[in-house]
């Protein structure tokens, strides 16, 4: 009876214990894996770029996008790393092929400004554009200013009131200052003081 009554007792202690273990171990992995990311972006903000580089080195080799964008930064800056625009680059093509809205924009920056790359305002409003068709707002003012002056498009304010708008409606200050100009002087849009002063 002792002997059945310990039986039962080891049985259920098992099987808590291995409950415990397999559901702990799979949220556990499951949280490292998005906190990792997360983190990384933390350390970074926190001025910890070495930290900041370590996890996202392992993240971005994991084809984690973001991870291999913050990684681009960080060689951009020379942040954590050496500097290096090669590897920056390097890191922004594989985020971007992976159709990460920043790692685009942030390849474009690189275009228009010639770093690591030889200098093309068409490959950057390339990659403005796709960036800037997802929403992001730096892409669409960056898009917007190369429409204003014709850098690697056809000059068309229409076209650069139009995603000056876009970014300016979510809060970009820049754009909207850009298009208060455009409505203040009628640059492809109907000239309004009224609208100038809105925005």
């Amino acid at each position: 009876m002792n002997t059945k009554r310990f039986l039962c007792y080891a049985v259920a202690a098992f099987m808590i214990l291995s409950t415990t273990q397999c559901g702990k171990s799979k949220t556990d992995e499951k949280a490292t894996k998005e906190e990792t990311v997360a983190d990384a972006r933390t350390a970074y903000d926190n001025g910890d770029y070495e930290k900041a580089v370590k996890i996202a080195q392992k993240f971005a080799e994991q084809n984690n996008a973001e991870a291999q964008n913050l990684l681009g930064i960080c060689y951009a800056t020379g942040n954590g790393v050496e500097q290096s625009y090669n590897e920056a680059i390097k890191w922004y093509k594989l985020a971007a092929e992976l159709n990460f809205a920043r790692a685009q924009y942030n390849l474009g920056l690189c275009y228009y400004n010639g770093y690591g790359v030889e200098q093309s305002y068409a490959k950057a409003v390339k990659l403005y554009t796709l960036a800037a068709k997802q929403g992001l707002a730096e892409a669409q003012f960056s898009i917007g200013t190369c429409y204003e002056y014709g850098y690697g498009v056809e000059q068309s304010y229409a076209e650069a009131v139009k995603w000056y708008t876009e970014a300016a409606k979510q809060g970009h200050a820049e754009a909207q200052y850009e298009l208060a100009k455009c409505c203040k002087y009628g640059l492809g849009i109907n000239q309004s003081y009224v609208d100038a002063v809105k925005w």
